[in-house]
């Protein structure tokens, strides 16, 4: 059973004379209306993952714009780093194992929550879709440190690198690997004392 796991901006000082160009702001995007729509509208991010939902057929279910979760998603750096690490394509993996595919997936949703950083205190554990202490999720917050990291159950410190992304009633936060899932376990029971299914799960 497999267990899976900025760009930079150079500006050229140019000479004291050269003009200065007033640069028109850019259109507000309207907000995500679910964590699909999300990757849907943010591919430079997200197209590697939306392939893989698309692979996985969990396209529906994280279409829903009613549903109430806390997604850490991997960009696509992430998901492909991961990929090419067990040396196998997202359709091979799904063709394989579909069921280790969607769990490694599940393992990157909490749902009944949706929450923003400033909810996200140190040493809160999150359950994910996969039942039991090899779901949860442990929250870490260093002090002076702009966003949280998660400790996994395989033992991985994950940095979220993006924050507070709106998508429908779900906060998505963008973490720079694939979250993997493992046999330890952190001792405290998750922050809610129930936890909502995802709907088609």
């Amino acid at each position: 059973m497999r267990n899976p796991f900025v760009l930079v901006a150079l500006f050229c000082a140019m000479s004291a004379w050269a003009p200065v160009m007033a640069m028109a702001p850019m259109p507000a995007m309207e907000p995500a209306g679910s964590i699909l729509d999300l990757l849907q509208m943010h591919t430079d991010k997200f197209s590697t993952l939306l392939g893989v939902v698309q692979i996985a057929n969990l396209t529906d279910v994280l279409a829903d714009p009613t549903l109430v979760a806390t997604a850490f998603l991997p960009d696509n750096a992430a998901v492909e780093a991961t990929l090419m690490a067990l040396n196998i394509s997202a359709a091979q993996f799904a063709a394989d194992s579909p069921e280790d595919l969607a769990r490694a997936l599940m393992y990157h949703i909490v749902p009944g929550e949706a929450l923003t950083t400033d909810l996200l205190s140190d040493g809160m554990i999150l359950q994910s879709l996969i039942e039991g202490p090899t779901g949860e999720l442990k929250v870490v917050k260093e002090q002076g440190e702009e966003y949280p990291y998660l400790e996994t159950t395989y033992g991985q410190q994950v940095p979220i690198v993006e924050a507070n992304m709106p998508a429908g009633d779900a906060i998505v936060h963008v973490v720079s690997m694939v979250l993997a899932y493992g046999n330890m376990t952190f001792g405290a029971m998750p922050p809610s004392d129930e936890m909502a299914p995802m709907p088609g799960m």
